[in-house]
């Protein structure tokens, strides 16, 4: 509980400041098939992977890093679901692939939500720490 309020209070101090790189730190990773419909997942796998990602201070721009890769992912729009501790943002990646990111600070995990073919898919990352840059 004490590392919520803590991701809170800098997600909240980040919004106000909104002028700081925010990091997000991972430390495991579970990629599944998802039903939209239902919204249940299956066929997943879980390993654990550190990878870092980068908010930019103009909120423009996600740079997520991992020991083999490295990607960028432009930010189309954001928001925050009313009532939650989440916020959605929509991105295309450097390649030119759209994805949803999904940063749910009450359950400290960060999701990518995509549709490849017509299966969709989801990933989640477990936030290890999150931290500013001013």
């Amino acid at each position: 509980m004490k590392i919520v309020l803590g991701i809170l209070t800098l997600w909240c101090t980040w919004t106000i400041q909104s002028q700081a790189q925010i990091h997000i730190s991972c430390d495991a990773r579970e990629t599944c098939d998802w039903d939209v419909e239902t919204d249940e997942t299956t066929n997943c796998t879980e390993i654990e992977e550190s990878s870092l990602f980068v908010l930019n201070e103009d909120e423009t721009m996600f740079i997520h890093t991992t020991e083999t890769m490295k990607s960028a992912y432009y930010i189309k729009d954001k928001e925050q679901r009313e009532g939650t501790t989440t916020w959605v943002f929509d991105v295309v990646s450097d390649v030119g692939n759209k994805y949803l990111f999904l940063v749910d600070l009450k359950e400290e995990k960060m999701q990518i939500a995509s549709k490849s073919s017509e299966e969709f898919y989801l990933i989640s990352f477990n936030i290890k720490h999150m931290w500013i840059d001013e």
